[in-house]
Order: C-alpha cells, then sequence, then structure tokens
C-alpha cells in the first residue's frame, strides 16, 4: 500500500503536471513504480482520493500521453528531444548527415536505420521527415488541405503564412516510435490542421483500418475515410 500524500505548497494542480515533472527529474525515463515513488517523495501530487495510485499513473500514462511517451519493456520513455542521451543524439546526426528527407527514396533508406534505433531516435526520425522537403511536397498536393476537415465538410483551411500558402502540419497514422513497416513512408502521412492533428495524439480517436489506399477513422463519434497520399519521387 502506498502512503497518502497531503496537499502543501509544494503539490502540482494535476496528474499530468505531476507525471511531468516526475519525468524531468528522472530524465525521462522510469517505471511506473519509479514515477509514482518521485511523485509520492517530492509530494508533487496527493493520493488521498486514488485508492489505486499505480492504476491511476497507468491510464494516464496510456490515455493522456500517446505520442509523447511509450513504453519499452518496463519503462516509459518520454520521447521529447530534451531527454535524449548523447548517444541517440549523435546517432541522430550522423543519420541526418548521410540521408535528407527529401525523397521516397531517402525516406526508404531513413526507415532501414531506424528499425534497430529506440523509440527516441524513432520519433526524432518521423519528425524530421514530417518538417522535411517531402512533406512539403505532400501539403502541396493535398492542396495545403487539413485533410479531417475537409471529410467532415469543415472549411479545411487554416491561416495564409507569408509564403501565401495555407498553414497545416503532417502527422504519421501509424506512431513511428513503435515502429511497424511502412511507419515511415509517405502512405502513412496525411496533412490536417493543428487542432485536429492535437486531437490526433491526445483525443477520443481510433484508426479503424489502415488500407492499401485509405485509412478509416473514428473521432469521438464520427467515422470518417481519408485516401492515402501516393507520391512519386
Amino acid at each position: 500500500m502506498h502512503n497518502k500524500i497531503f496537499i502543501n505548497k509544494m503539490q502540482l494542480s494535476s496528474w499530468l503536471e505531476a507525471i511531468n515533472q516526475a519525468f524531468e527529474d528522472l530524465n525521462g525515463r522510469g517505471t511506473e513504480l519509479e514515477i509514482l515513488h518521485v511523485i509520492q517523495s517530492n509530494q508533487y501530487l496527493s493520493f488521498e482520493n486514488s485508492k489505486t495510485p499505480q492504476r491511476s499513473l497507468n491510464l494516464y500514462l496510456n490515455r493522456d500521453f500517446k505520442g509523447q511517451a511509450v513504453r519499452q519493456g518496463k519503462y516509459w520513455i518520454n520521447l521529447n528531444p530534451e531527454f535524449a542521451t548523447a548517444q541517440e543524439q549523435e546517432t541522430f546526426h550522423q543519420i541526418k548527415r548521410k540521408l535528407s528527407a527529401n525523397s521516397v527514396k531517402n525516406i526508404l533508406a531513413l526507415e532501414q536505420h531506424a528499425k534497430q534505433q529506440t523509440p527516441m531516435l524513432k520519433m526524432r526520425l518521423s519528425r524530421y521527415i514530417e518538417r522535411g522537403a517531402i512533406a512539403t511536397k505532400v501539403k502541396a498536393l493535398t492542396n495545403y488541405q487539413c485533410m479531417i476537415c475537409a471529410s467532415l465538410n469543415l472549411n479545411p483551411y487554416s491561416f495564409k503564412k507569408l509564403d501565401g500558402t495555407f498553414y497545416v502540419e503532417a502527422h504519421h497514422v501509424e506512431q513511428v516510435a513503435n515502429l511497424k513497416l511502412g511507419a515511415l513512408s509517405v502512405e502513412n502521412i496525411i496533412t490536417v490542421c493543428a487542432t485536429h492533428h492535437r486531437q490526433l495524439h491526445y483525443g477520443k480517436v481510433i484508426l479503424l483500418e489502415n488500407g492499401t489506399d485509405s485509412l478509416i477513422f473514428q473521432i469521438e463519434e464520427k467515422v470518417i475515410k481519408l485516401d492515402k497520399i501516393k507520391l512519386k519521387d
């Protein structure tokens, strides 16, 4: 049984803040028991309303840290680049020096490099692609539209940038940190507005089907179908 922790001036206001602070104290990596111990010993949160603190912690990690932290064995790893080890930093920059993210061929090569890497490196390679030239090509191909807004018959355009194009973000459908085959490929990318991008990571969203030519999502109570993006060099 865990001892109760009583509210004091050092206490944080929510589980999310407490978990984030615990990750910072643990340099981004820890077991659930270690995370819980840090929260408890530093009095970041009161457990007086939680009969099963570890179950609560597990719920928040799986629900609210989706895309931000992944489980590897018994450890939870925060994917914020600030927690990358020196070796991960060096490996990432070595890969970047060898391969750009500006062609389908290079992305396939990046995927091969990523297979044996840590979840942190897989996520950083994902973001490298999302911000690279290939993502720019994908955005142009979808006419800078949020594919989800378009499917829901909403205005698919955000604000215009200084270069005259509409702002839109690239999102990998399958989490790259888990790296299923094809996770870094163009067909795993969709373009979305900032709001739907956050909803995909933190909201009530289920990928119902990942087919050859299309994706089917359930977003809250609505089911939508998106055509996969096809791109050739």
